[in-house]
């Protein structure tokens, strides 16, 4: 069974109807249709060019998938703007994140 909401789950979508044939999505897309068969079969994960790309060759040429191509492409981007975000916070703001609250100390009483 392939994961729902994936790129995978699109490409088994698209071989099951195939319009467009997975070569032409291949090609538009630059992935080997190797590469596709592999990613359709959880034997091998693209990477989010690959996953973009590939979204971006299926709104041009499978209206069918557009909406799901669409939506996937947005949480790819999301995900990937995340992730940037991530990996550029300076270590100091990560570990005030994740440090626990101080409690501050009381005046002394006047």
């Amino acid at each position: 069974m392939h994961p729902t909401g994936t790129v995978s789950s699109l490409l088994h979508d698209l071989r099951r109807d195939g319009a467009p044939p997975l070569d032409v999505v291949s090609d538009a897309a630059a992935v080997s249709l190797d590469r596709l068969e592999a990613a359709i079969d959880a034997e091998v994960e693209l990477s989010l060019v690959e996953q973009l790309r590939l979204l971006e060759a299926v709104l041009l040429h499978a209206p069918l998938h557009h909406d799901s191509a669409r939506r996937l492409r947005n949480d790819l981007l999301a995900s990937g703007t995340f992730a940037a975000a991530t990996k550029t916070m300076p270590d100091r703001i990560r570990r005030q994140d994740s440090a626990p609250p101080r409690l501050r100390e009381s005046p002394p009483p006047a």
